[in-house]
């Protein structure tokens, strides 16, 4: 029996957490049923990964198979609302549109798997010319909640044979966004890899101009540097946790997404509030797993979020955590019981959570226990690519069954 063959389409594949849910898909996905293609539409740009990151070496470690319809990364399909704008949109969508149907044929594929904002836009059309079940995955409506989207969005949403989220709390959110809930509407978690650490702990201490003494404690925080991560926020949790406990030091690790001058605004709040001394903000371009090394207490300080990655990966490593109340962060963190949750926007509520954190290493231990045994139990790789698999195999019976 020929094995079904599924692609995946995404904007690009910079370090973030959409790529690496997908990655870890890609990874895990059932290799004796199914094959499985990534297409961006993006092209590789040294000068672009530089600043925000790639994944594409990883993916390429692991063997998956990547093609690119050749876009400009960061240009923007229609720049504005003026009239020879929109007809040099209207052609670049023609041109993509027809790449992308190309490769569906060719490869023969059997459904597409559309990721996030302008992907499922493609996706869906793609899906529409070709007669293939589509799938779409998004986690917030923003990015079609503005003039000129959102009744293409709304008709995309409604083309897609289902809906994907990773979270209850924002797949319910775009449910009320579309005003008419998406009759196939799933929530599948992200399913994410333990980190692993290819240095040692001294080694990365030394590395991020750290103390090589392991009893000095480090927090953390990993995500992108973006504003909605709340960054800002952090910084003014970390000057109160510094005046109790001067010993303590903050790395926040990532890379930036359109405003590469982000990190040094950071770094310049840091210095206004007397703190730069105990603060790191760096992107490290190697593996993950190096920065969770050194991470003693995670922090995160989000404003705006659906399942964060960063999270998932803490609690593998039973790392003991102090997260903000957005999105389904509770579906996955119990305060009390796998970490501690505080409103967001909150400096003195988060800093009240690390210094405890700090004061009480044994309810650290005991919070990091229980995490790590719900990542077990509900947010490995394997869980997540079942769920999906199912979900398309199940969307490709009943296409065959309407067309036989």
């Amino acid at each position: 029996m020929r094995r079904l063959r599924i692609a995946s389409i995404i904007g690009d594949l910079p370090l973030g957490g959409s790529q690496n849910r997908l990655l870890s898909f890609a990874r895990t996905i059932d290799k004796t049923r199914f094959e499985h293609l990534v297409i961006t539409l993006y092209r590789a740009e040294l000068s672009h990964e530089r600043q925000v990151g790639s994944l594409r070496p990883m993916y390429a470690e692991a063997g998956i198979d990547v093609i690119d319809l050749g876009m400009k990364p960061r240009v923007r399909i229609r720049p504005s609302p003026r009239p020879q704008h929109v007809v040099g949109a209207g052609a670049t969508m023609s041109r993509l549109v027809h790449r992308l149907c190309r490769a569906i044929r060719e490869r023969r594929i059997d459904l597409i798997d559309a990721q996030h904002d302008t992907a499922t836009l493609f996706g869906v059309l793609a899906g529409t010319l070709t007669r293939r079940p589509t799938t779409i995955t998004q986690y917030f409506p923003t990015y079609f909640d503005r003039p000129g989207m959102r009744l293409l969005g709304k008709a995309a949403y409604a083309r897609a044979d289902a809906f994907i989220c990773d979270s209850t709390a924002n797949s319910e959110l775009i449910n009320r966004w579309l005003s008419r809930p998406h009759r196939r509407s799933m929530v599948i978690p992200n399913g994410v890899p333990m980190p692993v650490a290819t240095r040692t702990n001294p080694e990365m201490r030394g590395l991020l101009d750290l103390p090589v003494d392991g009893s000095v404690p480090v927090i953390g925080q990993v995500s992108r540097l973006i504003p909605y991560k709340g960054h800002r926020v952090l910084l003014r949790a970390a000057r109160a946790v510094l005046a109790q406990r001067p010993d303590t030091y903050f790395i926040f690790t990532g890379y930036p997404n359109e405003d590469p001058t982000y990190a040094e605004t950071l770094r310049q709040e840091a210095r206004d509030l007397g703190i730069a001394d105990r603060v790191r903000i760096v992107s490290w371009p190697g593996s993950i797993g190096d920065i969770w090394e050194v991470i003693d207490v995670h922090v995160h300080a989000s404003l705006h979020d659906s399942l964060p990655i960063a999270i998932t990966e803490g609690m593998s490593l039973a790392k003991p955590a102090v997260v903000t109340d957005v999105g389904g962060v509770r579906e996955m963190v119990t305060h009390e019981e796998t970490g501690l949750v505080v409103p967001m926007n909150d400096p003195e509520a988060l800093a009240g959570g690390l210094l405890r954190l700090l004061r009480e290493p044994a309810t650290g231990r005991r919070l990091g226990a229980a995490a790590q045994r719900r990542y077990q139990l509900g947010y490995r790789p394997e869980i997540m690519s079942r769920a999906l698999e199912n979900l398309f195999v199940d969307l490709l019976e009943r296409r065959r069954g309407r067309t036989t």
